[in-house]
């Protein structure tokens, strides 16, 4: 998996803000993060989402990629509109790693 978050490292002579794009790239998920995503995400409403819910799936998120940002940074750094996105395909993507694995497992 990958994410892209934007900082802004400073100001141009024009005062128009610098902003540096960085990729994050995880490593091979371990079995932990299944659980963990199965934990973090049971009983989402992601229609309806409260803010210690909504700290809750980015704390998740940064420990995917090992800490490599903070959760103000993915706040700061991502935009809006692909926050709940990324969280849903973070969560989904674990999961449904295991997920394909387990259909190819005879029936009987």
């Amino acid at each position: 998996m990958e994410l892209q978050l934007e900082f802004i490292t400073g100001q141009d002579k024009n005062k128009e803000d610098i902003v540096e794009k960085k990729i994050f790239v995880t490593n091979k998920i371990k079995a932990r993060m299944v659980r963990r995503a199965t934990e973090v995400s049971q009983d989402v409403d992601f229609n309806n989402l409260k803010p210690d819910t909504l700290d809750r799936l980015v704390e998740f998120l940064c420990d995917v990629y090992k800490n490599k940002f903070t959760i103000d940074e993915v706040y700061d750094g991502l935009d809006s509109d692909v926050l709940i996105p990324t969280l849903i395909e973070t969560v989904q993507g674990i999961t449904a790693g295991v997920t394909s694995r387990l259909e190819k497992f005879p029936s009987k």
